[in-house]
């Protein structure tokens, strides 16, 4: 069994502070070798070795090959207790190509797999610098602590995951996953280190661009149909999105790809979407409570994706200067760094805190009942295909009178209503289009380009904002001088960004209005 805790390291210097702090402790540590391996991933094409829950890797080190299933589990806390087999292949050539020496496991690979070919995932690359440490006190625990800098390899790496990361590892030797909890939660609480929730194996899926059988699955079976009652739908569609939430969460929480907080602040607009407009559907009180809980985890996230959104503007600010030194931009971006760091250590205590876990219960629970609303049900008795003629017309006459009215003049409060509104129609056509995925294709095209553009023209905005607010809190002395005015011409440059994006919404709009109106 092994017992592990993992941390992303975000800092270079991190890891050096955890050092000091095991030494002002009382640890003993020593350093050892550092190394390089490269660890091979393999399963069959429809995840025979996944589906019996182990994840399967050809460790290469030091001219030997080592072959080890490990187990599949969500860590607990910090702390990965997982069950690994592990069998050294021969220095000889194998006789057959593909075909595995005797061993624990290829016993468990021929269970699982049979004779079913298996295909090389990923590669992951890493440089690991091995410490040993042992706790103060006679008998205490010794654990080996790894700082690990990995990259991974594929026939194709997804754009937007990222590749390469830093961690460090505590593997413990002796002891048991309780003192691993407590050594980790006292280096979590000192230097803000954010526990790894994900394996290398499915760090290395999520960049390969890989989809797991659970993602395949999720949503696909037993799809309501136009003349179901409409409650089949509520709840099938409610549920869909609960499991987007608890798929996203690891990504989320980790925060190096943006894509995890932004998924699971678009599943909750979708459920919240759901909960209102058919708020006289569905049970009154419990209702009011999910809505309320989703309200707050949105706003806990969405701290996260404004500080994302606005360092990852760095590289457009720089080109913004016109010739001055990037270094005059120095403390507004350690300003965005430290923004962005304190948001996620906020995101990965409310995701790990009491209250998150009682609304994933709550919410499943309310899934699991399908209760109606007796009293006041304008839904009743009504099929998918009946809402979805009575409320998109409803939406999209609302729609169409603010879209008509907005030019590049038009106060950014204007075009955050639109954009609000549509955010609600294409959340409603995604909705309708579980039942019907042709109708509603073409429009949610159109209004998804539309969408992208009313979501730039809104981080210009908050850009603007930030720069602003930034702007104000340095000093009016001669040494500033330059940052002001550096800070002055982004904060114009933003304003300039958000009226060209107005400038383009009207045709953006008639290319939605045509795809829609065939269909109302």
């Amino acid at each position: 069994m092994e017992i592990e805790a993992k941390f992303l390291i975000r800092e270079p210097d991190q890891f050096d502070e955890v050092l000091a702090t095991l030494d002002r402790l009382g640890y003993s540590i020593s350093e050892g070798e550092t190394a390089t391996h490269t660890d091979r991933y393999f399963d069959t094409a429809d995840w025979r070795i996944l589906r019996a829950g182990w994840a399967y890797r050809c460790r290469k080190h030091g001219g030997r090959q080592k072959l080890t299933l490990k187990s599949v589990h969500a860590p607990d806390g910090a702390v990965f207790s997982r069950e690994e087999i592990e069998q050294l292949l021969p220095g000889r050539p194998r006789k057959k190509k593909g075909k595995l020496p005797d061993g624990p496991v290829q016993q468990r690979i021929v269970r699982y797999a049979g004779d079913e070919p298996r295909q090389e995932l990923f590669r992951i690359k890493s440089k690991r610098t091995v410490f040993d440490v042992r706790a103060p006190g006679a008998n205490g625990a010794r654990l080996e602590l790894d700082f690990d800098r990995t990259r991974i390899k594929a026939r194709k790496v997804r754009k937007k995951a990222p590749g390469q990361f830093r961690f460090m590892e505590m593997e413990f030797e002796t002891g048991d996953a309780a003192v691993a909890d407590a050594l980790a939660g006292i280096l979590v609480d000192r230097h803000g280190l954010i526990p790894s929730q994900l394996s290398k194996f499915e760090r290395g899926i999520q960049a390969a661009g890989l989809r797991q059988p659970a993602a395949d699955e999720a949503g696909t079976l037993d799809r309501p149909r136009p003349r179901q009652p409409i409650h089949d739908l509520i709840y099938h569609y409610l549920g869909q999105q609960l499991e987007a939430l608890e798929r996203q969460k690891p990504l989320a929480w980790e925060g190096l790809d943006p894509e995890g907080v932004h998924k699971m602040r678009v599943a909750i607009r979708r459920a919240r979407t759901v909960l209102k407009e058919f708020r006289r559907a569905l049970p009154v009180e419990e209702r009011k409570h999910l809505n309320a809980e989703l309200r707050w985890l949105l706003k806990e996230l969405g701290h996260v994706r404004d500080a994302d959104v606005c360092e990852l503007a760095i590289d457009h600010y720089r080109a913004g200067l016109h010739g001055d030194p990037v270094e005059i931009l120095a403390p507004f971006e350690e300003h965005l760094r430290q923004t962005t760091f304190g948001a996620h250590i906020a995101l990965v205590h409310s995701l790990s805190s009491d209250r998150y876990t009682a609304l994933i219960d709550f919410y499943r629970e309310f899934v699991g009942r399908k209760q109606h609303n007796p009293d006041q049900n304008r839904f009743e008795g009504l099929s998918i295909a009946d809402c979805e003629d009575l409320i998109v017309h409803e939406v999209y006459e609302t729609m169409q009178a603010r879209a008509d009215a907005i030019t590049p003049e038009s106060a950014p409060e204007d075009v955050h209503r639109l954009r609000l509104l549509a955010k609600r129609m294409r959340y409603l056509l995604e909705f309708f289009r579980v039942a019907r995925p042709k109708r509603w294709r073409k429009p949610i095209a159109a209004l998804s380009k539309m969408q992208d553009e009313l979501g730039l023209h809104q981080d210009a905005i908050v850009a603007r904002q930030r720069l602003t607010t930034f702007a104000e809190s340095v000093p009016l002395v001669e040494s500033n001088r330059s940052l002001l005015l550096a800070m002055g011409r982004l904060t114009q440059q933003e304003e300039d960004r958000a009226i060209r994006y107005r400038g383009r919404l009207p045709a953006l709009w008639m290319r939605f209005d045509n795809a829609m109106k065939p269909l109302l």
